[in-house]
């Protein structure tokens, strides 16, 4: 049995999701987690979250580590002033951390904090296991993010650095379809590719233009290397603040029902465009981080907690996923309460 537990309160202005699935972060800091109680198990197997009526709360520990862990918990939803209990002490526990769980719905999460795996993988959290692999890259790149660990791309030092996803036509956007892309993102001092999903003329892309500048796009299928007249829909938008060393939360929706593009920058509106009616599916089309198809237009920033998922994310949500890397979700992070045993 559980020998202790610490009441969480959800802050009182919560954005409401209704019925969508709150994914809040746990930062579990020396501060706010007893990491030298005797009877804790020194990998955090016994840890368990439940809800004010008793229900098991899904959660995924992205990092575990005494110095400050990361756990994420899908709460069925977020009620302001709701209250969680995080138990943990017990040691004949076993792990009830459930990435696939947490994440499901999802089409890949990266978290890329590389504890999670080798340093040349980046794991995704999805069933999907749509793992990537960094490409020209070394320890160097590995750096603390906005959660917990990240990856630095760095295109000055080498055009060709990224992380490469097999091609899998899952990421293509259908013409009744839809995809939010969310990421973190900090400017290190070059402009380049943040994200994209294209195989020559064909998929979608988020480049950084400036310090300052963001620029969405979706290409149409037609190439010009084959003859045609090349086609693509931009939505190009400022950073509120600009080079400032501060990492950014955003949000990037493809949207070919409505047909829309727009994008949402630390949870305020930047720019909205017509998308074009193409965007034919083109096989080879490859998930790239910090990088274009050609392999060779890295960008100059560190990225984190990137995820896709084909659905169109709510106000709330975008606001919820903003204001969780703010970690002012959970308002209040009570005191240890020992149980009866």
């Amino acid at each position: 049995s559980y020998r202790h537990r610490i009441p969480l309160t959800v802050a009182d202005d919560a954005p409401n999701l209704g019925e969508d699935d709150a994914l809040v972060p746990l930062f579990l800091t020396p501060a706010r987690f007893p990491y030298d109680a005797p009877d804790l198990q020194t990998d955090g197997s016994d840890l368990a979250v439940f809800d004010d009526a008793g229900a098991a709360i899904e959660f995924d520990v992205e990092r575990w580590d005494a110095a400050g862990s990361l756990v994420w918990i899908r709460s069925p939803s977020l009620a302001s002033g709701q209250r969680l209990w995080l138990y943990f002490g017990n040691p004949g526990a076993t792990s009830l951390s459930d990435p696939n769980a947490v994440w499901s719905g999802y089409t890949a999460v990266y978290h890329l904090d590389v504890d999670r795996g080798a340093t040349d993988v980046v794991l995704d959290s999805t069933v999907g296991g749509r793992h990537g692999a960094a490409a020209n890259m070394d320890g160097d790149n590995v750096v603390s993010g906005a959660f917990a660990g990240a990856i630095a791309v760095d295109g000055a030092m080498d055009a060709d650095q990224r992380i490469d996803v097999p091609t899998d036509p899952v990421f293509h956007v259908a013409l009744d379809d839809a995809i939010t892309v969310e990421l973190w993102f900090r400017y290190v001092g070059d402009t380049g590719v943040m994200i994209s999903y294209e195989s020559c003329c064909s998929g979608w892309k988020v480049t950084l233009l400036s310090n300052s500048l963001i620029q969405q796009s979706q290409s149409s299928g037609f190439c010009g290397c084959q003859g045609q007249t090349q086609e693509y829909s931009f939505a190009t938008g400022n950073v509120p603040g600009g080079n400032d060393d501060t990492w950014r939360h955003a949000i990037f929706i493809y949207d070919r029902i409505n047909n829309v593009e727009r994008f949402y920058i630390d949870d305020q509106f930047s720019k909205e465009e017509t998308l074009l009616t193409g965007m034919t599916a083109v096989p080879g089309a490859t998930l790239r981080l910090g990088d274009g198809f050609t392999g060779t237009d890295s960008t100059g920033v560190e990225l984190d907690e990137v995820r896709i998922i084909h659905d169109v994310y709510t106000a709330a949500q975008i606001t919820a996923g903003y204001r969780g890397g703010k970690d002012d979700l959970i308002a209040e992070w009570g005191d240890v309460e020992s149980l009866a045993r």
